[in-house]
């Protein structure tokens, strides 16, 4: 009995631990052979030998590791093409990912893209919807619930920042649904190293250029439902943009009719998705693909007179987003500053 005492001691402190490293016990002598002394300093020793295992596998604290090379001086490619450096951020278009987050390469149950979000961008998209929410004491990336996935702010802004160290002439949109204040916002971004990294916007003034944003190494744009007026940085979305309803359930359902945002905003959310009731790879393989895509990112721009700047989409690996933003932007830029509307 105390022998079994002794292996129920052992194996509680082992659960306790977690993952700990397996340790070895001698046994000692038969069970009638021990005292309360003796089955006692066993488990004294199983203990200090697991606290020591466990204290030489604790993990450093998590850092966002940052190369943060110089701005480009004159840039060649912006966004990847040569034409966009001389364009304002308001005359480029940028293939979105709505709750780019919410990814089942992070496990999100019910997610809406596939893979994650340094690949979206490695894959070439260059505007992100996420969602933040306050979770367990700390800012995250959750879509409603964060029980059904989730994933610290702070990393996946890391994950970003990255993405800009190795890609020096490009420039990212956040568009963000907050539910987090600003400095918790601001916190991450600085846990991130990512706030050398923010444009500053003033209401009424023109975009700059893709090309200067690159130049003054300023190439995150935060665009906020919950903007905090006390951080420049953090810009209120619908001062800044208008976009179309963003709940349909059938193909019938994407017009262009307006939602949130004036209609003399300078950018423009195309909102190109289906929930019934939840986003699925089969809703976006209905209206991913052009012509339906692009057909309607023209008719939309001719109804509000100027360019979609967000084609936004869900599970974007399906279908044209890619070609369809790429061939928005040519006609865009062909047709002068303003789209020529």
């Amino acid at each position: 009995m105390r022998g079994a005492l002794v292996g129920l001691a052992v194996m509680a402190v082992l659960v306790g631990c977690g993952s700990s490293p397996a340790v070895t016990v001698d046994a000692g002598p038969p069970d009638a052979a021990l005292d309360d002394r003796s089955e006692a300093a066993v488990v004294d020793a199983v203990v200090a030998d697991v606290a020591v295992s466990v204290d030489v596998a604790v993990k450093p604290p998590w850092r966002c590791e940052r190369r943060r090379p110089a701005p480009v001086a004159t840039p060649s490619r912006c966004n990847g093409s040569a034409s966009r450096c001389g364009r304002r951020l308001d005359q480029v278009v940028f293939p979105t990912t709505h709750n780019a987050m919410s990814t089942r390469a992070e496990r999100f149950i019910l997610p809406n893209q596939e893979r994650s979000m340094s690949r979206q961008l490695a894959d070439g998209v260059r505007g992100l919807m996420i969602d933040l929410h306050r979770y367990e004491g700390d800012a995250y990336l959750c879509h409603g619930a964060c029980t059904l996935g989730s994933r610290r702010l702070a990393e996946g802004l890391c994950d970003i920042g990255t993405f800009l160290d190795e890609h020096p002439e490009e420039v990212v949109v956040l568009i963000l649904e907050s539910y987090i204040e600003g400095a918790e916002l601001e916190g991450a971004l600085r846990e991130a190293g990512m706030l050398d990294d923010l444009h500053t916007q003033q209401a009424g003034m023109a975009w700059p250029t893709l090309g200067a944003m690159v130049t003054a190494g300023r190439r995150v744009v935060i665009l906020d439902d919950h903007a905090d007026a006390t951080r420049p940085w953090d810009h209120p979305v619908w001062d800044f943009a208008q976009e179309t309803p963003f709940s349909a359930a059938t193909p019938a359902d994407l017009d262009c009719r307006s939602n949130r945002g004036r209609s003399g905003n300078s950018l423009f959310i195309l909102n190109h998705f289906l929930t019934a009731p939840t986003a699925l790879p089969r809703l976006a393989e209905m209206v991913n693909h052009d012509p339906f895509l692009v057909d309607r990112a023209r008719r939309c721009r001719e109804s509000r007179g100027r360019i979609p700047n967000f084609v936004t989409v869900d599970f974007y690996e399906t279908g044209d987003l890619f070609a369809a933003s790429a061939a928005l932007d040519a006609e865009a830029e062909a047709a002068g500053a303003d789209g020529g509307l």
